[in-house]
């Protein structure tokens, strides 16, 4: 896919622990790519896909995916609060339950690796986060690298 000219948009849609790998091709190659959320399993693995597009002089973009600010209860909220319906915002309360157990079907198990860096912390978290602050500034802000 890196090498072929008529795709211009790599989609990485695997284990977190595997995105560097699955993109660093395509992104040499000046493609565009997207992956979601958790970017990859550490720092070191995010930096070089970072570092990869920088390298591209804006040949080619990340873009990191969530989701929380398109759904439609998020834009709801949003129009109600800049419309002043519900009164002034002065705090907010935000809970949240993550999934998971004493143990994981054995497809999933990897999901319990802390090494893989796509887990239920991780993963709700960051989304979790995205959706609370998400009318604070731009979609593309928070996206492209």
């Amino acid at each position: 896919m890196a090498n072929d000219p008529d795709i211009d948009l790599v989609v990485s849609c695997i284990r977190v622990d595997r995105h560097a790998g699955s993109l660093l091709p395509a992104i040499k190659a000046g493609k565009d790519v997207f992956t979601e959320w958790p970017m990859e399993a550490d720092l070191a693995k995010a930096k070089a896909l970072t570092d990869a597009v920088k390298e591209q002089h804006g040949k080619a973009r990340h873009i990191v995916g969530l989701q929380g600010r398109f759904n439609p209860l998020a834009s709801k909220l949003r129009g109600m609060i800049a419309a002043g319906t519900i009164g002034k915002v002065e705090s907010s309360t935000f809970v949240a339950h993550a999934y998971g157990g004493a143990s994981l079907p054995s497809p999933v198990d990897y999901f319990a690796d802390k090494k893989v860096g796509g887990n239920p912390f991780t993963i709700v978290f960051a989304h979790s986060m995205e959706f609370v602050q998400q009318g604070s500034c731009s979609y593309y802000e928070h996206l492209l690298c």
